[in-house]
């Protein structure tokens, strides 16, 4: 009897554990980054240390995403020629 108990006891201990989880990871998507909407701009993102994103202006009047990746592109090209090592880019459109 006292080995059925055990054995309710980790299975209810296991389930509050998935329900924990699942609700942690619902609550981590609703904290989603709000990039800025304008139209037409493109933006560099930044990560900073506290887990917010930091949107700094790229260009204006970017007519397509194609261009605004142009512009990130050019950005990282700039920025290795200047000795940084960063292979890779953020951006909102």
């Amino acid at each position: 009897m006292a080995r059925a108990g055990r054995v309710f006891q980790a299975r209810w201990l296991l389930g509050l554990a998935g329900v924990l989880a699942v609700s942690a990871g619902l609550a981590s998507c609703s904290r989603a980054p709000k990039a800025p909407d304008e139209t037409g701009v493109c933006w560099h993102a930044v990560p900073m240390s506290d887990g917010t994103i930091k949107f700094n202006l790229l260009a204006r009047n970017q007519t397509s995403l194609e261009l605004c990746a142009a512009q990130l592109e050019s950005m990282r090209l700039r920025f290795r020629s200047l000795g940084s090592a960063q292979k890779s880019m953020l951006g909102a459109y």
